[in-house]
């Protein structure tokens, strides 16, 4: 899937969460998760679908892995709003979080290289580079301090 199918799957999510279709919803934003698992933009839509459904340990689970990654006030809202509604208590949420897909706080929906596709992983760079890097300071102090090179 490139990158303009995953906005429009992303688009049709939001088109169908406003209409109130949450299961319609829900079923294109896993697509989207399974293409790019741990994306907040995408995890936190599917915690507010699940929360509509009354899947509360789902959503639960879900804020409770966007407070572990991405520290997102959003999803402590959304947390404490789920919870209130479990306790059936009133629980204050901030109204400075509204619970909208796209929202500025968290940024619109934007796709690179799904799962799978060459480059999906940032990271694997970082520990190429990073272990070139170590080697080399390595190789350069045993060179300077304990012998001689060859």
């Amino acid at each position: 899937m490139d990158s303009q199918e995953a906005q429009d799957l992303f688009q049709g999510a939001d088109t169908l969460f406003l209409q109130g279709d949450y299961a319609g919803s829900l079923v294109r934003l896993e697509k989207l998760d399974a293409l790019y698992p741990k994306e907040q933009n995408i995890m936190y839509p599917r915690a507010i679908c699940l929360m509509n459904l009354t899947r509360m340990d789902e959503a639960l689970t879900l804020c409770d892995e966007m407070i572990e990654l991405f520290q997102l006030t959003k999803a402590r809202n959304l947390k404490a709003q789920i919870i209130g509604e479990l306790g059936g208590g009133a629980v204050e949420v901030s109204l400075e979080d509204p619970v909208v897909f796209g929202d500025p706080a968290i940024g619109t929906a934007e796709f690179g290289p799904a799962v799978g596709d060459a480059g999906s992983q940032p990271w694997g760079r970082i520990v190429a580079v990073s272990a070139i890097v170590i080697t080399s300071v390595v190789a350069t102090f045993y060179w300077l301090f304990l012998g001689e090179p060859g």
